[in-house]
């Protein structure tokens, strides 16, 4: 079978409350009591947790339509394809890191909780400082090898600084929301890219930037986020040796979720390079562009999966696999729910949006736009299923799924980018996505079947 690994086993009577990094699981909450503040608190919870999320789609999309409007379709495709280092080391940092934090922190109490975060952020900022340099001397000696022209030189350093800072602010919010302070996640967020976009603007309106001013300016405005760290210092104590027991647990309950996350951003980025590599810089920026109008779409459903990742595991500790079965069906439901006018706006109003967004340059057909919204779609309801089986610790179960889902897109956006050219992408993607979701959801009704036989 793949994926067997152990189980989150129910709470006993004798719950030690101080140890080392071995797993300590709450007590679950009598239901009649204090139900009214629980539910209160937890919609204040999402609410922050969706609205922080809100804010940095937001900021997202406005850096889009910064540089697109500063650099034009070529400048905004180089842009993404550099922008893409950072992401790809947002994957490893969220499938080592910041995943395993959001369902594995609340297993632990007392100051056994204290000297895991602790242990998580030493891992963090190892991370942060060892990526962030290997990816200036990469540059470097691509530059000097004759890959890379040498213009790129002088944006290597700051694009390795907004990756070193992109990292350290993004665990601060997240590290935030584990500690269940999402108002104050929400605060660093309104700093960061409250800042961003201020500065953003005004060189929108001087008309006046390259891509390195854009790199020094999203360096700065997420090195004032975090700062918000220290918020979280009462719940943080340093405790060097159990550092490796972090590492090891983190390793262990998040290969499979990385191998998640590194096949879904090969599938994107795949199908944009190989577009890179048929055609040219422009025709990825057309391609984000597109992608870009749809963004907003995130807000709903990055948000709402981060949320359900911290309420997933106090569901499934003390309501089983039937708790956990109704609030990631009901949470699907609605979401689709909302999707529906979402898309049929989206159809009717995004060639006007990017005229008035990105500018008359950009030339984005409304099929692509209908296409990615589809996929974002799809998408969403494939990280409800990841939540589902992080849950119960069968990460595999989605590798293999998007592993297929990476196979079918990069295939058919090679064998159609010669007969569609860019509009390749949105097809490969939207088919990938489409096998993605089926594959896990049969793996979800066989992971559902097998618990209930035993």
């Amino acid at each position: 079978m793949i994926g067997q690994s152990k189980e989150v086993t129910p709470p006993s009577d004798d719950i030690i409350l101080e140890s080392s990094l071995e797993y300590q699981l709450e007590l679950p909450v009598e239901p009649n009591s204090g139900f009214a503040g629980r539910r209160f608190r937890r919609i204040v919870s999402f609410a922050a947790t969706t609205g922080d999320q809100a804010l940095v789609s937001f900021s997202n999309f406005g850096v889009t339509v910064v540089v697109a409007r500063l650099l034009g379709p070529g400048g905004l495709g180089l842009f993404t394809l550099m922008w893409s280092v950072a992401l790809f080391l947002n994957v490893v940092q969220q499938s080592f890191i910041v995943a395993p934090m959001l369902t594995l922190g609340s297993k632990y109490l007392g100051s056994a909780r204290a000297k895991y975060l602790g242990s998580v952020l030493t891992l963090q900022t190892i991370l942060a400082i060892s990526s962030s340099v290997l990816v200036a001397v990469c540059y470097e000696i691509g530059v000097l090898l004759g890959f890379f022209a040498p213009v790129i030189r002088s944006v290597i350093l700051p694009l390795a600084c907004a990756c070193f800072f992109y990292q350290m602010q993004e665990f601060a919010r997240r590290i935030l929301q584990a500690t269940h302070t999402p108002v104050v996640a929400l605060l660093c967020d309104l700093t960061a890219y409250g800042l961003q976009l201020g500065v953003l603007g005004w060189l929108l309106l001087a008309k006046h930037g390259d891509m390195g001013a854009i790199f020094w300016i999203l360096a700065g405005s997420w090195m004032a986020g975090c700062i918000f760290l220290a918020s979280a210092h009462s719940n943080i104590k340093f405790c060097w040796p159990e550092v490796a027991a972090a590492r090891n647990l983190h390793f262990s309950f998040g290969f499979s979720l990385a191998l998640t996350n590194l096949f879904q951003w090969f599938s994107s980025y795949g199908a944009l390079y190989i577009v890179a590599a048929r055609l040219t810089p422009a025709a990825v920026g057309n391609a984000r562009g597109a992608m870009n109008i749809v963004a907003p779409l995130n807000v709903l459903a990055v948000g709402t999966q981060v949320f359900l990742s911290i309420e997933a595991a106090q569901v499934y500790r003390a309501e089983g696999l039937h708790g956990l079965t109704k609030l990631l069906r009901r949470s699907a439901i609605g979401f689709m729910v909302m999707c529906a006018p979402l898309g049929l706006a989206m159809s009717v109003w995004g060639r006007p949006l990017v005229r008035i967004l990105l500018g008359d340059r950009f030339e984005i057909p409304t099929s692509w736009i209908v296409a990615q919204f589809a996929f974002v779609a799809a998408g969403a309801l494939f990280g409800f299923s990841i939540v589902h089986f992080k849950t119960i610790e069968r990460t595999s179960y989605t590798a293999f799924a998007a592993g297929c889902g990476l196979l079918l897109t990069l295939t058919v956006t090679v064998m159609l980018v010669n007969v569609l050219g860019t509009g390749a992408v949105f097809v490969g993607l939207l088919a990938g996505q489409a096998g993605t979701l089926c594959c896990a959801g049969w793996f979800w009704r066989s992971s559902i079947r097998e618990r209930e036989l035993g």
